[in-house]
C-alpha cells in the first residue's frame, strides 16, 4: 500500500495502529502530511502526530493549540503535553476544564477531563478534583 493510500485510510478509519508499520521514509511522509491537515483543525491528524511521537510536530501543534478553541485546542495541548511535557499545554487542558467561559460545550470539558486523568501531574488532579 502506498503511503498516501495508508494517510488515507487511517483518516477515515481513525485507527491509529496503521501508522506503526512505516518505513522511516514512509514515516517523514505521513508527518509532512499530518501537520498539514493538523493545521487545518484535523483531530485525528493531531492524534497521528502524538502516536508517533513526531517530535518535530511539537512547534506547529503549539502554534495550532494557540491559534483554535474547543475540541482542537484540546487535542493540540494534549499532543504538546505527550510529546514535550510542556507546562503550557497542561495549563491549558486544565483551563479548558475549570474555566468559565460563557458557552463552554460540555464535550470540550469532557475531552479535557479524559486527557488529564492520564496526565501523572498535580497540576491535572487538582483540575480534576475542582470539577468532581
Amino acid at each position: 500500500m502506498a503511503w498516501e493510500d495508508l494517510l488515507d485510510e487511517f483518516l477515515r478509519q481513525q485507527d491509529l495502529s496503521l501508522l506503526d508499520g512505516l518505513t522511516p521514509y514512509e514515516r517523514e511522509h505521513v508527518i509532512d502530511a499530518l501537520l498539514a491537515a493538523a493545521a487545518r483543525g484535523n483531530i485525528p491528524a493531531i492524534q497521528g502526530l502524538a502516536h508517533l511521537r513526531a517530535d518535530r510536530a511539537a512547534e506547529p501543534l503549539q502554534a495550532i493549540m494557540r491559534r483554535y478553541g474547543g475540541t482542537v485546542r484540546i487535542y493540540a495541548a494534549a499532543a504538546v503535553w505527550w510529546l514535550r511535557r510542556d507546562p503550557e499545554a497542561l495549563g491549558t487542558l486544565c483551563t479548558e476544564l475549570t474555566g468559565r467561559r460563557p458557552r463552554r460545550r460540555t464535550e470540550d470539558r469532557v475531552h479535557a477531563a479524559a486527557v488529564l486523568s492520564q496526565i501523572d501531574h498535580p497540576d491535572a488532579r487538582r483540575a480534576l478534583a475542582a470539577v468532581i
